[in-house]
């Protein structure tokens, strides 16, 4: 086949001219006397002759040159179909008047600041414009972290003591509908139920107050944010593109994980039933790791939070930074309604050029107190995914920064450049797994 690939012109060739000449070879075979068929040889060399020497020749060659600028075309327009998941950007799809998604081209937040920024106060922009974009992620989850303490302590004064213990002791399957009418129940000790229980619990009141309002938990941190959020100075050209990258990674996952729960709300929606985060398939986002594969002036860097032991997955694929492309990889930490997992890597791998590369997940053990995260009644499954990313220079290569392209950083396997240190882009939030590796 590849064979083929590489001489298929020259057979196309090759057989134009044996067409100018098929009809004369079969008379030769059917042919019975030695001069007729002596005459026929000397026919098919004045035919080969001429269209060696004669106006056939021109026709061959413009045959040649209209076929190899259809092929091309043709590769141009696959290729460019290929690329519109990463030409576009999906965590800005707005739905035009027939109802179809058309997401926009995927944009510098600041047009021009890279390869290189023009001032200064061009690279303070990108900062101002990244801080803006970034909030928006959880707010394409319609996500938040579990009750702090504070909102916790809030609820107190307005419930009675009520004793976690004794509901979980005479826990039952829960069903997250069977709430309504928190704090409103009046009975004697002895007739407390463990929901009666429950709704006197502040904890348990707090978190599900939380839950009917977000369709999914986001973990403070789970996206990292890039250090230069911290810093007055103007960023370097590495730091732009290493949180543009980074934030057009963390989109495309926001994205899929989005779209995942919104199919599911049309369904409940249409069905008259809630959409709050006991229904969603996809229950909790607690980290989202990329690796240290973005590049920086020494070799690795860019990475963002802290994967689960052992780290990152080995790739399975082989593949690694070449002329064509450049490779990150990811670690997801999720927990997602066990019967949807399959849906939710459809979702991940349709979003871009990503590959799952290992999958790990335990059952979710029941939450009978009902506190911190609420997750329905449903199985759920705590899962650590990885994935590989791929990114092609004909999309990001005129973005990447003069230093990374002169020194062919995110063509060279692992960005292992010679001397290379590497070093983080990100800084964390608060937690471990919030900080980079470096």
């Amino acid at each position: 086949m590849a064979f083929l690939k590489q001489k298929w012109l020259l057979i196309v060739f090759a057989l134009v001219c044996l067409a100018s000449v098929g009809g004369t070879i079969w008379g030769i075979i059917l042919g019975g006397a030695v001069k007729e068929r002596i005459e026929a040889v000397d026919g098919i060399k004045s035919q080969v002759d001429r269209i060696g020497n004669a106006p056939a020749n021109d026709v061959t060659i413009e045959y040649r040159r209209t076929t190899n600028a259809r092929i091309s075309q043709e590769n141009a327009e696959t290729e460019d179909v290929a690329l519109t998941v990463q030409k576009t950007n999906p965590f800005y799809d707005p739905i035009d008047d027939s109802g179809t998604l058309r997401a926009p081209p995927r944009t510098l937040l600041i047009k021009d600041v890279l390869p290189e920024p023009r001032t200064n106060a061009h690279a303070i922009g990108f900062r101002t414009e990244y801080i803006k974009q970034f909030s928006l992620l959880p707010i394409k989850l319609n996500a938040r972290d579990c009750p702090t303490r504070e909102e916790v302590q809030r609820e107190e004064p307005f419930l009675a003591s009520g004793n976690p213990e004794e509901a979980k002791k005479k826990w039952t399957p829960w069903s997250p509908e069977i709430w309504a009418g928190i704090g409103e129940v009046e009975v004697s000790d002895e007739e407390r139920t463990p929901l009666d229980i429950l709704r006197d619990f502040a904890p348990a009141v707090a978190a599900y107050k939380r839950a009917l309002g977000i369709s999914m938990y986001l973990s403070n941190g789970a996206f990292g944010e890039h250090h230069l959020v911290n810093n007055d100075n103007a960023p370097s050209d590495v730091d732009i593109w290493q949180a543009q990258m980074s934030l057009w990674i963390q989109q495309d996952i926001a994205t899929a994980l989005a779209r995942c729960n919104e199919k599911r709300a049309q369904s409940l929606r249409a069905a008259g039933k809630p959409t709050w985060v006991a229904h969603m398939p996809v229950k909790h986002l607690k980290s989202l790791a990329i690796a240290n594969q973005l590049g920086s002036e020494n070799g690795p860097g860019g990475g963002s939070n802290t994967p689960m032991d052992p780290g990152f997955a080995n790739s399975m694929t082989r593949i690694n930074n070449n002329n064509d492309l450049f490779v990150v990889p990811l670690q997801l930490q999720l927990v997602v309604e066990a019967a949807a997992l399959p849906s939710v890597l459809e979702e991940l791998c349709s979003v871009g050029f990503y590959t799952p590369t290992n999958i790990k997940y335990k059952s979710i053990a029941p939450n009978p107190t009902q506190v911190t995260y609420i997750y329905g009644s449903d199985p759920a499954l705590d899962v650590i995914l990885d994935l590989e990313s791929y990114f092609f220079f004909k999309v990001y290569g005129g973005w990447i920064p003069k230093d990374l392209a002169e020194q062919k950083v995110l063509q060279t396997p692992n960005c292992l450049i010679e001397g290379a240190t590497g070093r983080s882009g990100f800084g964390g939030r608060g937690r471990s797994r919030g900080r980079g590796r470096g």
